[in-house]
């Protein structure tokens, strides 16, 4: 319910005169006092009964296709968001929209060299484990390699960071399976400098979170 701006009432009034200011006054007083009683039982209802509703990300309606944000930098897409964080910028025109990468950030510049953030989900076969699925993407990604796995968390869920350096650049990829889905976050920077590269790439972790 909106309520009446005391500065337009002041205007009415000035070009009232004699009773007719009066009922103008009167209409005021029970306007204002309605409006007042209206936001006390309404907050009165929250305080000792009703149980406010948090509010939840909308999962989108077109399946494989990001949904319209809610608010600026937040990037949502069937089973999961990321919120965009300062200095990162999303490039949708090199996005395919279909299985494989989602998500394609341009990041701060580390050694004079963008860090980029790729977000790649891949459905699996139902009841495909976690181990299965890193052997799968190795073998079909990062054929011929053998990159440094060590066990880590993507909100919340079993993964494993895998690592490795060639040709002066540092490549990590975090490997999650969730829901008969394969998540893959990728981050490539240049080697030799693997503190700013993790802590750029955490700053995009960290805010990913997966739909329940």
């Amino acid at each position: 319910m909106k309520i009446a701006n005391p500065k337009n009432l002041v205007v009415v009034l000035r070009r009232i005169r004699g009773r007719r200011m009066a009922v103008a006054l009167i209409a005021a007083a029970v306007l204002l006092i309605s409006a007042g009683a209206m936001m006390i039982v309404r907050s009165n209802g929250v305080r000792h009964g009703a149980t406010p509703q948090l509010a939840m990300p909308p999962a989108p309606g077109t399946p494989g296709a990001a949904a319209v944000p809610t608010q600026p930098g937040l990037a949502q897409f069937d089973d999961f968001q990321v919120v965009i964080p300062e200095g990162w910028e999303r490039r949708q025109d090199l996005e395919d929209g279909g299985p494989g990468t989602k998500l394609i950030l341009f990041g701060p510049k580390v050694a004079e060299t963008p860090l980029f953030v790729g977000i790649d989900v891949y459905p699996l076969r139902a009841g495909t484990t976690l181990e299965q699925f890193v052997g799968q993407y190795v073998e079909r990604s990062l054929p011929g390699r053998s990159p440094k796995v060590k066990k880590a968390t993507l909100c919340d869920q079993p993964a494993r960071m895998l690592g490795l350096t060639e040709s002066g650049v540092d490549k990590v990829y975090l490997v999650a399976v969730y829901k008969d889905k394969g998540f893959v976050v990728g981050m490539i920077g240049p080697s030799g400098h693997l503190s700013e590269n993790t802590q750029a790439f955490r700053e995009v972790v960290d805010t990913f979170s997966f739909y329940e």
